[in-house]
């Protein structure tokens, strides 16, 4: 009887430790997603007020646009420091966000600082590995190739290669496309001995898959 009870409080008190992660994942995931949608509000509220008004005259009548849109992001950018003390996490999605539209305007030397101090915010936070860190590092992957600075581009989505590898897998689809990414930097380096190793692993890991 009493291996019996006993057997039943250690059930008991291993629930007990189930229902508080349980619990405190909850909370950790409503946490997360408060602080994204929150992040995304912030983000669409800066650049309604500092880069689209400025583009497209504003709500008020009379009101002269800026054609120039990259003159309305140099603004906007310049308008970042200080705006989001004690919010960092905000920070970095502006940044990024201002980041993504300098990419579009093919302007890589305006998009990198941006993007440089985004991912300084989300690590100090995040950590290496954190998945936006990671979406973070990927824009500046694009950044650095654009530029023709492969070697940079190369180390840095050598490291997101190993992460994606470890977190889902050598066969994940991301893995898999990320690698064969990372074998045609290598190849534009004239690294060949790497960049056959990935290639074949690629091309092993999408015929098992």
């Amino acid at each position: 009887a009493r291996e019996e009870a006993l057997n039943a409080k250690g059930l008991a008190v291993a629930a007990e430790g189930q229902a508080k992660l349980d619990r405190d994942k909850a909370v950790a995931e409503k946490e997360r997603a408060d602080t994204e949608s929150a992040t995304a509000k912030a983000v669409t509220d800066f650049l309604n007020k500092n880069l689209f008004e400025q583009v497209t005259g504003g709500t008020q009548r009379g009101t002269s646009a800026d054609v120039s849109v990259s003159g309305a992001l140099d603004r906007a950018a310049a308008r970042i420091d200080g705006a989001f003390k004690g919010q960092p996490l905000v920070e970095a999605g502006v940044r990024e966000a201002v980041a993504g539209a300098y990419l579009s305007l093919l302007l890589y030397d305006k998009a990198a600082p941006q993007i440089e101090r985004a991912l300084a915010l989300r690590r100090g936070i995040q950590g290496e590995e954190g998945t936006d860190v990671m979406k973070a590092t990927l824009m500046m992957v694009t950044i650095h190739a654009s530029q023709r600075k492969f070697k940079e581009s190369a180390a840095l989505l050598s490291k997101v290669v190993d992460v994606y590898s470890r977190r889902f897998g050598p066969d994940h689809v991301d893995t898999l496309k990320y690698s064969l990414e990372l074998a045609t930097l290598y190849t534009l380096v004239e690294n060949f001995p790497k960049a056959e190793v990935l290639a074949r692993g690629v091309a092993e890991g999408r015929r098992r898959t």
